[in-house]
């Protein structure tokens, strides 16, 4: 949704001719219109626009026609080509959330609109909405200012099943412990503070242009402290976010709605609470040769549960193993152990580090005695074969099998959990950690589909791999080329065409924790739509006016709005059809 400018140069080399870089066609059509103010009749003028051709994938981008709204908040394109085009519109330095021509919501995706010769669009009209913010103090347990806290806004969004908060903002309190989260899209917010490593003295700033929704994660060690008791005594101290309404509790925490070019104040935060005994994690690591570890051998504690601003207590093992992490708080953590390979060891090729995982749970005392054996890498090896197909398909070396680890965690370090398919189907990757991990095929052309994936009796498309040593045996996978296609029409309650609607394809009860089961498009200016790559099977189909993406695969959405689907059965390599009524409110 950002406007983007480029400058391209194209180097020839080999006393080839210089080729001019592709410039938009020039026709005899037009597009006018005006930027307004959301909600209102302002005119809205220094606006960049930009309508872009649309191309197949694989085809070479055409640079855009460029155009700036004036002081009437008016703009227009003239001698437009023949095409199908979107447009988008952004005020740079910020003010207002970018927009695309038919977009629903503040963070919604416009649609594609096709000009014909000699035809002239006007009365465009694109409402963009002003940037919002909230304000506030960070104190500390005497009501003090706090200066240099990491103050965060987050916000939820939908993974797999699962709802996840994440950050999409991070900003410091000043001296006088205020701070401002700014150019924030209208929407639902939770706020959090965090003291942060004062002898940094700064805090980084973090946040997305407006319109822009990305999951930031964020991973930091402890702050831990000294402090004297009145005894003499000296105690460990570290700090927890405490979010605003909801204490340390990110469950409990108050939402914070903000409308269009809204301030927010006063969205005080305490401290109080953040700070917490820090507890230790002491234990040895040791390797699978039980031979001395080099230097260097990394330990992280990753809590178990997921947050996007995550304190990982780390440290490093001496030559004995031996290792102690400070900074760590009562609840459930992956202890993990990253043992470099030997540097002396020079093979082709080099040699693979080693890795160690458990499961602990601290508790208020020091965790004393954990034992981690680091073992190699493990090889998994598999085939793939395409239904109906030669064994030497072309489009089997497009393939990749990709292995992602269940849970996500982060802290874990990152191997390569890819494997690239060769001409007879086989695959093999020698990376795998200990650990489960959900297996997928990627790059699968448009007739095709995961049928089955197994390892003996198990069935890896509805139970995870799981490697806890080296594996037997081989990972099967049938690819499925009786993939069918979708098509149908959205209308309103007037029957009128629904237009950017959002059509989704949800499997039946059963098969709904396979992800890639979902299918998911938008209306065309019609209210069309088509879907590509079905596996045959039973389904609901969907389409709601405006929901936030992904949100289909939570379980607790889909009560509400579970008898409003329509069945549908899809069947082998065939060209289905359907027509739906857009859900336009959703049921509380």
């Amino acid at each position: 949704m950002n406007v983007i400018r480029m400058a391209v140069l194209v180097l020839v080399f080999q006393n080839a001719a210089p080729q001019a870089p592709p410039k938009p066609p020039v026709g005899n059509s037009s597009i006018e219109g005006v930027v307004l103010k959301l909600g209102s009749t302002d005119p809205i003028p220094g606006v960049d626009l930009e309508l872009t051709i649309q191309v197949q994938p694989g085809e070479l981008a055409i640079p855009p026609y460029t155009a700036v709204s004036g002081a009437d908040g008016r703009f227009a394109f003239r001698n437009v080509g023949a095409a199908t085009y979107k447009l988008v519109a952004a005020r740079i330095g910020g003010g207002y959330t970018p927009v695309e021509y038919g977009q629903h919501g503040a963070l919604g995706r416009g649609i594609a609109f096709p000009i014909a010769n000699g035809e002239q669009k006007k009365d465009v009209r694109l409402a963009m909405a002003p940037v919002a913010s909230i304000t506030g103090r960070i104190v500390d347990s005497d009501n003090r200012p706090v200066g240099h806290a990491a103050v965060m806004a987050f916000t939820a969004i939908y993974r797999n099943g699962d709802r996840i908060v994440t950050m999409l903002e991070l900003v410091h309190s000043d001296d006088r412990g205020e701070y401002r989260l700014f150019s924030l899209t209208p929407g639902r917010y939770y706020i959090g503070a965090r003291l942060e490593d004062l002898t940094r003295r700064t805090v980084p700033l973090g946040f997305y242009p407006p319109g822009r929704m990305l999951a930031m994660d964020r991973v930091e060690s402890p702050v831990v402290t000294k402090r004297a008791l009145p005894t003499g005594e000296f105690i460990e101290e570290t700090y927890q976010v405490v979010y605003y309404g909801g204490g340390t509790n990110p469950d409990s925490a108050s939402p914070i709605d903000v409308g269009p070019g809204a301030t927010v104040t006063g969205m005080d935060i305490s401290l109080a609470q953040a700070r917490i005994i820090s507890r230790h994690i002491r234990g040895q690591v040791a390797a699978s040769t039980n031979a001395a570890l080099p230097a260097g051998t990394r330990v992280v504690a990753v809590p178990q549960s997921y947050a996007s601003d995550m304190l990982l207590p780390t440290g490093v093992a001496d030559t004995k193993g031996l290792f102690d992490l400070a900074g760590a708080v009562p609840g459930k953590y992956y202890l993990a152990a990253l043992v470099p390979a030997d540097s002396n060891i020079r093979t082709t090729p080099p040699p693979l580090p080693q890795f160690g995982v458990i499961s602990i749970e601290v508790g208020e005392r020091d965790f004393e005695g954990a034992s981690i054996t680091a073992v190699p890498l493990f090889l998994v090896t598999g085939k793939v074969a395409m239904e109906n197909r030669q064994e030497s398909d072309p489009d089997l070396t497009k393939l990749t099998v990709d292995f992602t680890p269940e849970p996500y965690t982060q802290g874990f370090p990152n191997f390569n959990y890819a494997a690239k398919v060769s001409a007879n189907g086989g695959f093999s990757t020698n990376q795998l950690r200990q650990g489960d991990f959900w297996p997928a095929v990627t790059n699968l052309p448009a007739y095709a589909y995961m049928k089955s994936i197994r390892m003996g009796a198990r069935d890896l498309l509805l139970n995870p791999l799981h490697v806890d040593g080296q594996l037997e045996g081989r990972i099967d996978i049938v690819v499925g080329t009786d993939a069918s296609t979708l098509n149908g029409r959205v209308t309103d309650e007037r029957q009128e065409p629904a237009l950017n609607v959002k059509v989704v394809l949800v499997p039946d009860p059963p098969l709904r924790r396979r992800w890639d089961l979902y299918k998911t498009t938008a209306t065309d200016q019609f209210g069309n739509f088509n879907i590509r790559s079905i596996a045959p099977g039973d389904y609901k189909i969907f389409a709601w006016e405006d929901v936030p993406d992904n949100i289909w695969t939570y379980a607790d959405f889909l009560k509400g709005d579970e008898t409003r689907g329509k069945v549908i059965r899809i069947g082998s390599s065939s060209g289905e059809k359907t027509e739906l009524t857009v859900i336009a409110e959703r049921k509380r």
